[in-house]
């Protein structure tokens, strides 16, 4: 158990003893929404990589990294995604890959939300086909 499902834990059977405490119940209702919103925060930057937009997901980390300040280990996985981001939008660059190139490929249509499907009908005669090899890495 993470020392934020213990916090949670804590704060509730603190407020199973005293349930008038508007105290605590504030501060699990602005743990409950942090954690959502990290949630969130982790599954719009793994969307935004798995669909090739670099830059989004940047953004994102960059976003996500103000949520909880405090938070090192947190903190340390948005920094190593934002990272991952900037290298993969780098090689993309080097190869001469436009942000519509690379959306493309992955099957997204651009825009927030697409979806990172497969580019199956891209393929044919005289199609430029490129492989892409992600690397995984858990955002704790």
């Amino acid at each position: 158990m993470g020392l934020t499902e213990k916090a949670i834990a804590l704060l509730r059977e603190g407020l199973q003893r005293d349930p008038d405490s508007t105290e605590l119940a504030g501060r699990l209702k602005r743990l409950k929404r942090l954690v959502a919103d990290v949630e969130r925060a982790k599954a719009a930057v793994a969307a935004a990589m798995a669909a090739r937009r670099f830059e989004e997901a940047i953004a994102l980390c960059t976003e996500a990294l103000r949520l909880d300040e405090d938070d090192r280990k947190l903190a340390a996985a948005f920094h190593d995604a934002r990272a991952k981001a900037y290298q993969m939008l780098a090689r993309s660059r080097g190869r001469g890959e436009t942000r519509a190139a690379r959306e493309a490929a992955s099957g997204g249509g651009g825009g927030a939300g697409a979806g990172g499907g497969g580019g199956a009908g891209a393929c044919g005669p005289g199609a430029l086909t490129t492989v892409v090899v992600y690397w995984c890495w858990p955002i704790v």
